[in-house]
């Protein structure tokens, strides 16, 4: 399990929101059920902010799905979790 400044990917509860249309703002949120607390967790820098996002694991890492429906999705893993530079694109998927 990854940690971070008493924040842990498990037993964290990680939230994923999307605005509507008229506010384009992505946000995750960690709430930490040890300490009762909670915060933002950083992302990726993304070439376009207009998708559904998912927050999900994979492989004990934190993972956006980035839903630009009809065309494709982009995954995200966070290797090192709390660090944005830890952010790697794993890939995309199209639809067909």
């Amino acid at each position: 399990m990854a940690k971070d400044s008493g924040f842990s990917i498990l037993p964290s509860i990680q939230e994923g929101s999307r605005k509507p249309k008229s506010d384009i703002t992505n946000l995750i949120s960690a709430f930490d059920v040890g300490t009762e607390e909670y915060r933002l967790v950083p992302q990726p820098e993304y070439a376009d902010k207009n998708f559904h996002m998912n927050v999900e694991v994979l492989g004990g890492c934190l993972c956006l799905l980035c839903n630009y429906y009809p065309h494709h999705i982009d995954v995200w893993v966070m290797k090192d979790y709390g660090v944005k530079e830890s952010f790697e694109f794993f890939r995309s998927i199209a639809y067909s």
